[in-house]
């Protein structure tokens, strides 16, 4: 049946087996396949595959098809983060300046077709923070994103992405106290894996862009490792 199909599908992920992920869904029946939340997250199991262009000729696809989605934009995002990361660690700059800025353009309009969804939010302003510390339009944008989070947080649906994203936010505003105070709930909240992994490669990039401008964060870096290590245990 297809819901077991799927079932299937999301366990793959919760188990990082992103392969399994894009070979499930070649054989998935197409009612299932043809859901938007599942292409959603088969392109993001080609991206985590390698298989950059793929999965964003997928995601624009989706968004020419449904119109724009703080979802779509989000992975498409995601897209352009990991090449940025791939250019830079290769010292490609120029190509890493280009993609930083389309990360940051695609996040930005997610966040701009739903203000509610933390996600891309916390992540335009995460990168706006690397690109720029002193970026005025990334301090307004996690305003809005920490109000958006917190009404989460007042749900009794509220999972791990509401404290996870007020970790960033506090991480982002150097609020040691707060975020040593945040993460124990971060790491109880868990619940697969690729949850906090995502969370910790956003801090360590944080982390790595204030190295290299000399300006110190211990604690980031002993926050960064307590996720890894509680991602491992998962």
């Amino acid at each position: 049946p297809g819901e077991v199909v799927t079932s299937l599908f999301f366990a793959y992920r919760a188990l990082e087996s992103w392969s399994a992920m894009v070979d499930l869904f070649a054989e998935m029946p197409a009612a299932s396949r043809n859901s938007i939340s599942v292409q959603e997250q088969y392109a993001m199991a080609l991206n985590r595959c390698g298989r950059h262009g793929d999965a964003k000729t997928k995601l624009q696809k989706l968004i020419d098809e449904h119109g724009p989605s703080g979802e779509t934009y989000g992975h498409l995002g995601r897209v352009y983060k990991d090449l940025w990361k791939n250019a830079r660690d290769e010292s490609r700059k120029h190509e890493a300046d280009s993609y930083l800025n389309q990360s940051i353009d695609a996040y930005l309009k997610g966040f701009e077709a739903d203000l509610n969804d933390i996600y891309p939010g916390i992540n335009a302003a995460t990168l706006m923070k690397i690109r720029d510390p002193e970026d005025e339009k990334a301090d307004q944008i996690l305003t809005v994103v920490e109000y958006a989070t917190e009404q989460d947080l007042e749900k009794e649906s509220s999972t791990y992405w509401p404290h996870a994203t007020l970790l960033e936010i506090q991480a982002i505003r150097r609020d040691e106290e707060e975020a040593r105070s945040r993460l124990g709930r971060v790491l109880t909240e868990a619940e697969e894996s690729w949850q906090l992994g995502t969370t910790a490669d956003n801090l360590n990039l944080l982390l790595d862009a204030r190295v290299e401008r000399d300006r110190s964060s211990d604690w980031l870096g002993e926050i960064v490792t307590a996720l890894n290590e509680k991602r491992n245990e998962l």
